[in-house]
């Protein structure tokens, strides 16, 4: 059967594109291999203590507590992040034989890169046009001044990013939907906080057109990730509570990274 036009010219694209963010933009991050001899480019406490995270989790087999050495001595500390980052750079540290600084590495640079084409193939479904204008804007994702979110650690959100454009990719199909639901929820919960209210804002909107399969996959999601968001209740919701706030520079320490006006 011969390829459709369109088909193929965006196979062409995203192998062209994508060969083209290898080399120019992956290379840089990653030093130009997947395997170092140290952690790398490991920059900031976040990045080394997600790292901590993933052995501990290696170490104990079961993501119950913190080891000892990182909760100061104390072996009954409940490790009380989102799971999943943590779970897959151990599995794919195990499968390929990387160190598990450069698993958990390779898988975070792996999911951004995802997420431009998760995203670029959810506008493709409203205009391709659109798609193809909005993809370069995709790449400040690995502006030189953002990339900062990869050297400094701010590796749950870019996956959990990823599972919340995949949930609003396939938002009508209940279990693929209450997967990647529940996999935001254990991954950067904060989105799926936002993920239920654009649910519950679109079945509003229209006026509540199939509010039993959307209403199941919320309910099925919750009972799934049910667990760690007592959890989450009881630590994240009450040392850094919810705020409403528009930011027009981001940094650490009121040290300024990157503002609005850097992106020039």
């Amino acid at each position: 059967m011969v390829p459709e036009i369109g088909s193929l010219k965006n196979a062409v694209f995203v192998t062209v594109t994508f060969a083209l963010i290898a080399f120019f933009v992956l290379k840089p991050i990653t030093g130009g291999s997947i395997e170092h001899e140290f952690p790398f480019p490991y920059a900031a406490g976040d990045a080394f203590i997600h790292y901590s995270y993933s052995l501990s989790l290696e170490h104990r087999g079961v993501w119950d507590v913190y080891e000892p050495w990182i909760s100061t001595g104390y072996d009954d500390v409940i490790a009380f992040n989102p799971p999943i980052l943590y779970s897959l750079a151990v599995i794919f540290s195990e499968l390929s034989g990387l160190e598990l600084y450069d698993s958990l590495f390779f898988l975070v640079v792996l999911f951004a890169t995802i997420s431009i084409y998760a995203m670029y193939a959810l506008i493709r479904r409203i205009d391709v046009n659109l798609a193809y204008i909005s993809f370069p804007f995709m790449l400040f994702l690995f502006y030189d001044k953002t990339t900062t979110m990869f050297t400094w650690g701010t590796w749950p959100f870019l996956l959990g990013s990823v599972f919340l454009i995949g949930y609003f990719s396939v938002f009508r199909r209940p279990v693929l939907a209450t997967i990647l639901l529940s996999a935001v929820a254990l991954t950067h919960t904060s989105e799926y906080i936002f993920a239920v209210g654009f649910t519950l804002c679109y079945l509003f909107v229209t006026k509540f057109k199939e509010w039993k399969k959307y209403l199941l996959i919320i309910l099925s999601s919750l009972i799934i990730s049910l667990p760690y968001l007592y959890i989450f209740y009881y630590t994240w919701m009450r040392t850094l509570p919810y705020r409403f706030a528009v930011e027009f520079a981001s940094g650490y320490a009121g040290v300024r990274v990157i503002s609005v006006l850097d992106l020039k």
